[in-house]
């Protein structure tokens, strides 16, 4: 019967580094697979970044994280390389240096919540497809955008309330549709016409209602009769005065 052989200490060692090797791998693997997108992502330093302004690559990382972006759709290299040119949905302009975003679309992509203020500071963006999302709000500094030739943001179902005022500063604007979300037009004159100008308008035809207080009248104002007691008919802004009732009074009795 032959004596086994022995095991060489060089062996042992070979056999216990591949091991060593191998939960080392495996623990680096868990510990990726733990992290969230969110702090997979964190690691971008705009300060870094030499392909866009360092103001541009903050509003992108603003708009990431303000509109949930862990949880996009897609969301390739997003604050992962130090190009955001090569992040998901977002194209740049060619022959300049340093190069600056000018197209962003990121339609169907599950954002949520605010577009953060640093987004007017993406001063050459030219087309803007926001489009079939959860966004709740638009920043008075989307007027800053004044290079916007088209602006989508329709299917947006949560935002509401009036259009910033901050938009009649866009003159190249030339298609813009807010369909399907619950937003209105302020109704002053310099809005309007601004909205007359785009060539391209879709909207939701609703104008935003003017706050507005009743008059309040009593048999006590002397000079007005019993025509202006009954105020349920008359609606002024704020503010109104017994004034009013007098004009009104006057208009119905033109001879008095």
């Amino acid at each position: 019967m032959q004596p086994a052989t022995p095991t060489t200490p060089s062996l042992n060692k070979k056999k216990h580094s591949q091991l060593w090797q191998l939960a080392m791998a495996l623990m680096l693997a868990w510990g990726l697979l733990a992290l969230s997108p969110h702090e997979a992502n964190a690691a971008i330093d705009c300060d870094s970044v030499t392909e866009i302004p360092v103001a541009e690559c903050e509003a992108l990382v603003a708009l990431y994280n303000s509109t949930n972006g862990p949880s996009w759709v897609r969301q390739d290299n997003w604050l992962v390389t130090t190009a955001p040119c090569s992040w998901y949905g977002i194209r740049c302009t060619f022959g300049t240096t340093p190069r600056h975003v000018s197209v962003i679309v990121l339609s169907l992509n599950n954002l949520s919540g605010n577009i953060p203020p640093e987004f007017g500071n993406l001063s050459s963006l030219e087309y803007l497809y926001l489009n079939n999302n959860q966004l709740s709000s638009l920043p008075l500094e989307i007027g800053n955008l004044t290079t916007l030739q088209e602006l989508y943001i329709h299917s947006n179902p949560s935002l509401a309330g009036p259009l910033p005022d901050s938009l009649v500063q866009l003159t190249a604007l030339y298609l813009f549709d807010f369909t399907e979300t619950n937003l209105c037009e302020p109704g002053d004159v310099a809005f309007q016409s601004w909205l007359a100008n785009i060539y391209n308008l879709r909207g939701t035809d609703v104008i935003c209602s003017t706050p507005v207080a009743r008059i309040v009248v009593t048999k006590t104002v002397g000079f007005a009769p019993d025509v202006c007691s009954d105020t349920s008919s008359f609606t002024v802004v704020a503010n109104t005065t017994l004034y009013y009732c007098y004009t009104v009074y006057k208009w119905l009795h033109p001879h008095r």
